[in-house]
């Protein structure tokens, strides 16, 4: 299947749904502007989590949301 039928078939499967996804290290906002038109915009209080080890993609100041930036952790706490 390719990445567009895939994410269409995720788009149809969320579309009026409640939904949270993670999406775990997104490596540059190109990545994220690919993804996010697969995800229905509702308006049904859905969240996206979306974590990055970039502070440019994680502090992007377009998406309006908040940001937390984690410090790493030592080798006793991970």
């Amino acid at each position: 299947m390719s990445d567009e039928a895939m994410g269409e078939k995720l788009y149809k499967c969320l579309k009026g749904k409640r939904y949270l996804i993670v999406v775990d290290d997104i490596l540059g906002m190109e990545v994220w502007n690919d993804l996010k038109k697969y995800f229905p915009n509702d308006e049904n209080d859905s969240k996206i989590l979306m974590t990055s080890r970039i502070r440019n993609v994680a502090g992007n100041p377009r998406n309006g949301s908040p940001t937390y930036y984690l410090r790493f952790l030592s080798q006793d706490e991970s």
